[in-house]
């Protein structure tokens, strides 16, 4: 069974609009699509971060639930998982 929350260090591939869910992101390192729902609490910060880092194809950290196709958190890696990514 997957676990219900996966931290990771992603690329970007799209962020679009979706009639039903929302917000759909696509990450270069995974195949599923993930949606970033309307009723999600810190949406706004999540969806420019997700926006910003698709612009300057730069890796985010994102907290994924593969069970649901959600994106739960998304913030800036640390030097160290930057480092750790790029290798």
């Amino acid at each position: 069974m997957r676990p219900t929350r996966e931290p990771a260090i992603l690329t970007v591939a799209a962020v679009r609009e979706s009639a039903g869910n929302g917000i759909e992101c696509l990450f270069n390192e995974r195949q599923q699509i993930f949606s970033l729902p309307r009723a999600a609490r810190p949406r706004e910060p999540a969806l420019r971060r997700l926006r910003e880092a698709l612009d300057r194809r730069a890796p985010v950290k994102a907290t994924l639930n593969p069970r649901r196709g959600v994106v739960e958190r998304v913030a800036e890696p640390s030097g160290r998982e930057l480092r750790e990514f790029e290798k």
